[in-house]
């Protein structure tokens, strides 16, 4: 890994400026566009990547489980990748992936696919995306309660539940997305609009977690 990812100096925040972006499909396309192999190395797409770019990771990460049939046993990878660039975000620290994830490689032509199937959803978001409100986004502790809320969408969408479940990736992958558009364009709209769709993926999972809990207990009762 480059110098600036595994150092321990603190990260510096280069996105309170706020300067013009490129639009996000096209952010993303480049992301996954270097190299020709016919895989992408986790760790290479982390390596030398700036505060924004952490961002546009978790939305990487996100857009293969917002689709009805996303990429298969590739949830929990990600959603662990999620975990620790937000865990380390909190505490200002240059995201850096254990070694069992920065290794891992992941198939580039479906994300590929996923990026061209998904572009014309990011344009109409990115249309309703604009800086507004958003100076209490760079508090520190905003910054802090935000990063919170990335990692604990990142271990729902980590947990191996099973396919019966509907919405079980797709609810915390838009969670994920639509925080970390907020927070890359300072929009403190729309971040409101990401913390309730959090609030209702958790809501939504423990209620059907009680239910599948509830059923099994019935089920080994009879069975008595």
């Amino acid at each position: 890994m480059k110098k600036g990812v595994t150092s321990g100096k603190r990260l510096n925040h280069p996105m309170s400026k706020n300067p013009k972006h490129q639009p996000l499909s096209k952010a993303l396309s480049e992301m996954v566009a270097h190299g020709d192999s016919e895989t992408i190395r986790i760790g290479e797409l982390v390596d030398g990547t700036e505060e924004r770019g952490f961002y546009l990771l978790m939305i990487l990460f996100s857009l293969p489980f917002v689709l009805p049939i996303p990429l298969p046993a590739l949830s929990n990878v990600f959603g662990v990748a999620v975990m620790v660039i937000s865990f380390r975000l909190a505490w200002r620290l240059p995201p850096r992936l254990p070694s069992f994830l920065a290794k891992r490689e992941i198939p580039r032509e479906p994300i590929e696919a996923f990026l061209r199937k998904t572009g014309s959803s990011l344009q109409i978001i990115e249309k309703l995306v604009k800086p507004r409100v958003g100076n209490w986004m760079m508090w520190p502790p905003a910054r802090f309660a935000n990063a919170m809320v990335l990692a604990l969408m990142g271990f729902l969408l980590a947990i191996p539940l099973p396919p019966v479940l509907p919405f079980s990736h797709s609810l915390p992958c838009w969670s994920i997305i639509i925080i970390a558009l907020a927070i890359m364009e300072r929009d403190g709209v729309l971040i409101w609009i990401g913390y309730l769709l959090g609030l209702g993926t958790c809501a939504y999972m423990v209620f059907f977690t009680s239910l599948v809990a509830i059923g099994i207990h019935r089920l080994f009762g009879t069975l008595r």
